[in-house]
C-alpha cells in the first residue's frame, strides 16, 4: 500500500493587527488641510503599544504654545481659541501643583489663596491673557 500525502489545515493567524490612523493626517502643514472628520477613538496603536490620541488640531496647538505662540492669536477659530486657552490653564495648573515658589508667586499676584480644592477655579476666572502672563513669567523664573 502507498502512502498518501496527508493534507494539512492552515491555521488563522489569531492575532488581529489594527491599522494604524491616516498617515497622511500627519504631515498635514495647516489647519486648512486637516479634514474635520478625523477618526476621535481614545486609544490608538502604534509601534511600542498604545497610548492615547488626541485630535492632530489640538496637536499641532500643542506645538505651537511650545513655540511660544499666544492663545489669542486664535480667536477667529473657536475651536482652536478652546484647545489653546485649555492648554494654557492646564500647563499654568502644573506649575502650581509642581513648585512651592510658583504657588506662592502666583498667590501673590492673584491675591487669593489657592489650595488643592479650589485650583481649578480659580485658573478659570482668570482671564486668558493673564493666565498666559503669569505662565510665561513662571517660565522665565524657573530659567534663572
Amino acid at each position: 500500500m502507498a502512502r498518501t500525502k496527508k493534507i494539512k489545515k492552515k491555521r488563522k493567524n489569531k492575532t488581529v493587527k489594527k491599522k494604524l490612523a491616516n498617515m497622511n493626517l500627519l504631515y498635514a502643514l495647516n489647519f486648512e488641510e486637516i479634514p474635520v472628520n478625523t477618526p476621535t477613538k481614545l486609544w490608538t496603536t502604534d509601534y511600542f503599544g498604545y497610548r492615547k490620541s488626541i485630535p492632530v488640531n489640538q496637536y499641532k496647538i500643542i506645538q505651537s504654545i511650545d513655540n511660544m505662540n499666544l492663545a489669542s492669536d486664535y480667536k477667529k477659530n473657536k475651536t482652536l481659541y478652546k484647545f489653546a486657552s485649555d492648554e494654557y490653564r492646564k500647563r499654568l495648573r502644573l506649575e502650581i501643583q509642581k513648585d512651592k515658589k510658583s504657588k506662592k508667586f502666583i498667590e501673590r499676584k492673584i491675591k487669593k489663596k489657592i489650595t488643592p480644592r479650589n485650583i481649578e477655579k480659580i485658573i478659570e476666572k482668570i482671564p486668558l491673557q493673564k493666565v498666559e502672563k503669569l505662565y510665561f513669567s513662571l517660565l522665565e523664573r524657573s530659567r534663572k
